[in-house]
């Protein structure tokens, strides 16, 4: 029994392992946003519950002196971790298909962008992060080979404590993935590099993970990896499949707790081997943590991008998506446990959704470190982390999210330009750098009709994808007690997002995409026609796929009636907007010039309200590059707010369109300002509208 964990659980809340970690400023800034009191309570709480099933597991092999707490099974490792409530025993086992390139994985995933010469353009590897990884055994000691692999001497340490598993197969998948994340880019194996090769890592064994995993998160670290689980062949106790059950009710509550720490979860591969799976032909067999609404669930498919034979599908039984990503499994090569030197190879046997999630778990490091680079030492909030990677996956399968691919293949390039695009925070058409991102602290009130919204610009040329993300609380357990596949929500929050063109009628909405049941796990997704009418969790994903350009795009949130009444911080991920290099401008037409009968009768009847063709009949210069009404009307739309003149919040046609158009006709001081200064305007003397207008004709 480890009692150092209670120890190390709550004093975590206070003080720091002794490793080479991040900075002890972002460390203390993250610490921060934690709820301490919160966390040390869960601690206690999880550390007697683990010494509780310990006590039962014990009393259960006495009562039962045939069964061994671990045995052999299809070449794996079956052990006993607790009993449940109906009184059978619980099994973890690694995740892995055989005993097992590193390199190629990244590569899929495109985690090179942020590598010295990436597209991206940084020197991101991992330095100075620290990723937790737990495992079925801690890293063998001197001698077997782990701890002194060549590909991760330095790299990791295991914490005080840690249990190495007598079983070579445990050893050898704990380098294997610790490899996958942090493996150092060697010249003698180049294709073993790890994800975060720069990284390091703390080792842990998985027998008391959620009471560590407590004191990791409470000490500042973000990011952690865990390739075990249920082993999912059962032909008893179906209810599992899908559940919401204690375990992923426990993750969600302490993830709550502390909002900037997400752990990668493998999803598992029994995609074809699962003893309930005959008539679900492969779906709803996601079970424990990998359930959760806070965790990410990463699935597997092959080098080529086609789903794997063996990774799980999900939804959860209340209709979640599972997976929530995918990356690569298949063929990966990294450290094995039985010498310095020894690695599992490139062979397509070396599999699982075991070495897929640690590659994920890895990225998500990276996403991290470069976020804390532009940023001044902050870090995202889990949600945040999360709706970036799953708002920039690459959709694969079915259109939409799906219950194989998740939201689809994680695409590290997408997601580090996002960041590096990032607006300021109420950008304008001239102030948009290409991508929002936005941890918005306050809701609309609980009540399914008040909002809080956004506007945007549309670049054009691509899709506008707006994503929206939050933690959950912990939701009501599922148990045996409710039968199979129950579709009660386990939410607790709800949020939706609906996006409107800005402009004049008609109005055009987009609406979030709608998630396939249980009932219809097959089908495509929708697009939902109105409010919380999706059921994917605490994610939601709108995508305009053909923007005008330039066009003004309001983003519109809402809370659902009966939701909790306090606030949840809410994560904002948009991409697909203008990247601004020059000031807005009123050459209306595109013609680089600015003339009172064209831009300045444009800008004036638009503010009037006239569309098509009433709105540019002889009013399109010599040498337009915008003549269609539609275009005109676009650009129009998008520098809107900019139009107010006088800065009294509102563009009139009687005030702002004729300053302008006076402005442009060549008249100056009195002249250009009488009678049209609207109330309450902030700009109210000739030289003020003048210097404001001289920014719009640059």
């Amino acid at each position: 029994m480890k009692n150092w964990q209670k120890l190390v659980a709550s004093a975590a809340i206070l003080a720091s392992f002794s490793v080479n970690a991040q900075n002890a400023n972002q460390r203390k800034s993250v610490r921060e946003s934690i709820e301490a009191t919160e966390l040390g309570t869960l601690a206690d709480t999880y550390q007697r519950q683990f010494e509780a099933d310990e006590a039962k597991v014990r009393q259960y092999l006495l009562d039962n002196p045939t069964v061994q707490r671990e045995e052999i099974k299809n070449g794996k490792a079956h052990s006993i971790v607790r009993i449940d409530a109906d009184g059978s025993p619980v099994f973890r086992v690694a995740r892995d298909i055989g005993f097992l390139k590193n390199r190629a994985s990244g590569q899929l995933i495109k985690a090179d962008s942020l590598y010295p010469g990436g597209s991206v353009g940084v020197n991101i590897t991992g330095a100075g992060m620290i990723a937790g990884v737990w495992e079925p055994s801690a890293l063998p000691a001197d001698g077997a080979g782990a701890a002194t692999h060549e590909l991760l001497l330095g790299q990791s340490t295991n914490q005080p404590g840690q249990v190495i598993s007598a079983t070579i197969g445990d050893q050898n998948h704990a380098a294997h993935v610790t490899g996958t994340m942090v493996g150092k880019d060697l010249a003698s194996h180049p294709s073993a590099r790890g994800i975060a090769y720069g990284g390091k890592s703390q080792n842990f064994d998985a027998t008391a993970d959620l009471a560590e995993m407590t004191g990791f998160a409470a000490n500042g670290f973000l990011v952690s990896n865990h390739s075990y689980g249920d082993p999912n062949t059962q032909t008893a106790n179906l209810w599992k499949y899908g559940a919401y059950d204690r375990e992923a009710r426990d993750w969600d509550a302490m993830l709550k707790a502390a909002p900037n720490y997400l752990p990668f979860v493998a999803a598992g591969n029994e995609q074809t081997s699962s003893g309930n799976n005959a008539a679900k032909a492969g779906y709803d067999i996601m079970t424990g943590p990998a359930a959760a609404k806070n965790a990410m669930a990463v699935g597997a498919v092959n080098g080529d991008k086609t789903m794997s034979s063996y990774s799980n599908w999900g939804p959860t039984d209340d209709g979640r998506v599972k997976p929530d990503f995918v990356a690569k499994g298949t063929g990966i090569d990294s450290a094995q446990a039985t010498s310095t030197t020894a690695y599992s190879g490139n062979g397509e046997d070396s599999s699982g959704t075991s070495y897929a999630s640690p590659a994920a778990a890895a990225a998500g490091l990276l996403l991290q470190q470069y976020y804390s680079s532009l940023t001044s030492g902050t870090f995202m909030r889990s949600s945040t982390l999360k709706a970036l990677m799953l708002g920039t996956a690459e959709d694969l399968g079915r259109p939409g999210p799906d219950h194989q691919f998740g939201w689809g293949l994680l695409n590290i390039e997408k997601a580090a330009q996002t960041i590096k695009k990032r607006s300021p925070l109420n950008a304008t058409l001239a102030t948009s750098k290409g991508s929002v991102v936005e941890e918005i602290a306050t809701n609309p009130a609980a009540d399914s009709t008040s909002e809080i919204t956004r506007t945007v610009y549309a670049k054009g040329g691509e899709p506008l994808v707006v994503n929206l993300g939050w933690i959950d609380d912990e939701g009501p357990e599922q148990t045996g007690a409710e039968g199979i596949d129950p579709t009660t929500s386990r939410m607790v929050y709800e949020f939706d997002v609906m996006v409107r063109r800005v402009g004049p009628n008609p109005v055009v909405e987009a609406w979030a995409w709608v998630v396939p049941s249980m009932a219809n796990r097959t089908a495509n997704a929708t697009i939902a026609t109105g409010w919380f009418q999706s059921n994917g969790g605490n994610f939601r994903q709108v995508i305009i796929t053909n923007p005008i350009a330039n066009a003004g795009y309001t983003i519109v949130i809402r809370k659902k009636n009966g939701s909790p009444a306090v606030d949840r911080s809410l994560s904002l991920v948009v991409t697909g907007l203008v990247e601004a290099t020059a000031a807005v401008r009123v050459d209306i037409d595109g013609n680089n010039s600015y003339d009172a009968l064209t831009d300045g009768l444009l800008t004036i009847r638009y503010l009037f309200g006239l569309t098509g063709t009433p709105l540019t009949t002889g009013a399109i210069g010599a040498g337009a590059t915008r003549t269609d009404p539609a275009a005109v009307q676009g650009y129009l739309d998008a520098i809107r707010s900019q139009l107010d003149v006088d800065g009294d919040g509102k563009p009139d046609a009687l005030t702002d369109g004729l300053l302008l158009l006076r402005y442009l006709f060549g008249l100056r001081g009195a002249a250009l300002i009488a009678g049209a200064v609207g109330s309450g305007a902030t700009r109210t003397t000739a030289d003020q509208i003048e210097a404001y207008l001289q920014t719009l004709m640059p």
